[in-house]
């Protein structure tokens, strides 16, 4: 299964609005009410336009999109499975441009990716000014991709679609965490990834600061 095809503006936003109701739905589960409020205001308005395959990035990382999403209907019912598959393929995929000028290492680049379906892009204004500052969007990592510690003033939620190892703090250990069950990270609260032998597939919620790029939190995420 290939993710190349264009949705029709109208299909591209109900789907959006569609995996904002997942995440609602785990949001009110796991007792995050700030978040949630954040989330319940958004609508229509907010989702981004649709993209064309040539627009959607044709970064490295997108080869591995049609697995990640195949491995997340483990916990996605049947219409935010449908969802997840026209979002993946009408959104623009991108990396931060401070990465992109400052990689944490070999192949980083090459295997990671994120894009935004509902709010302000990066560096974007919100057009939208009724509701909190929000954005939601998916995060995809290439199997075996670590990505070291960063923060960012945005308060961020993420809701893993598949399974991956994650740290929460600088001198936090990495462990497993499940798919489905939401991951919070309170403003400049350091937190990294690792995808394992499958790659990482997480919807994000920032709210906040949505437009203020995250940073390196250690002295030289290159290790050396």
């Amino acid at each position: 299964m290939t993710y190349a095809s264009q949705a029709a503006p109208g299909e591209g936003v109900v789907a959006r609005l569609a995996l904002a109701d997942v995440l609602q739905d785990r949001l009110r589960e796991a007792g995050l009410r700030e978040q949630l409020a954040a989330l319940d205001g958004m609508d229509a308005r907010h989702a981004t336009a649709p993209v064309g395959p040539t627009e959607s990035g044709g970064l490295p990382v997108l080869a591995h999109l049609a697995e990640a999403v195949d491995l997340a209907r483990a916990v996605l019912d049947h219409r935010a499975d449908k969802a997840l598959a026209v979002v993946v393929a009408s959104v623009a995929w991108t990396q931060t441009a401070s990465y992109r000028q400052d990689p944490p290492g070999d192949g980083f680049l090459d295997g990671y990716a994120h894009a935004t379906f509902l709010g302000p892009t990066d560096g974007g204004p919100d057009t939208a000014s009724t509701v909190p500052a929000a954005a939601v969007g998916l995060l995809l990592l290439s199997p075996g991709v670590v990505y070291p510690h960063h923060a960012h003033p945005a308060d961020e939620v993420y809701l893993p679609l598949t399974e991956a190892r994650w740290s929460h703090g600088d001198a936090t250990p990495f462990a497993v965490e499940a798919a489905g069950i939401p991951l919070h990270h309170r403003p400049w609260q350091p937190h990294a990834m690792i995808a394992g032998v499958s790659p990482l597939l997480a919807l994000y919620l920032w709210t906040g600061a949505v437009t203020v790029p995250a940073a390196w939190t250690r002295p030289d995420p290159h290790g050396r």
